[in-house]
């Protein structure tokens, strides 16, 4: 099933464009270049920031050109980003790459949000390396 996103740009750098759907609840990162560490944490506030502030409950991140995060990165994405998501019922689908999927740092994050209790009952996170699948995932 296609799904019909009336997208708006939010916010565009060097490193990401994000965009939204309102009505849909519907949030869509894509990272456009492989970010040092201090770009990945700014730019990744801003997606934080406005999905927190538009109660944002679908989110697409498209991370195929972002071939790697740090474990610093990843460390600091679930003790400062994670819990400000504790109240929301927030589905999360990452489109990868086949470079992104033998890096496996998506999968450490995954597995971290479905082991901790109160994260697994208000997130869910999956990844997918075709676009299509990850909205149907997200849309239903």
């Amino acid at each position: 099933m296609k799904f019909q996103l009336n997208l708006t740009l939010v916010y565009a750098s060097d490193f990401i464009k994000i965009e939204a759907d309102q009505e849909q609840g519907y949030l869509q990162t894509t990272w456009l270049q492989q970010p040092t560490s201090a770009s990945f944490r700014e730019q990744l506030r801003r997606v934080v920031d406005y999905a927190l502030a538009n109660h944002i409950d679908k989110a697409l991140f498209d991370i195929r050109e972002r071939a790697y995060l740090e474990v610093g990165d990843q460390n600091w994405l679930m003790r400062e980003i994670v819990p400000l998501f504790k109240e929301n019922n927030l589905r999360f689908a990452y489109l990868i790459s086949q470079t992104t999927l033998a890096a496996m740092d998506v999968f450490r994050i995954q597995s971290a949000v479905e082991t901790n209790e109160a994260g697994k009952k208000q997130m869910e996170m999956k990844t997918f390396l075709d676009k299509e699948e990850a909205l149907n995932w997200l849309m239903n």
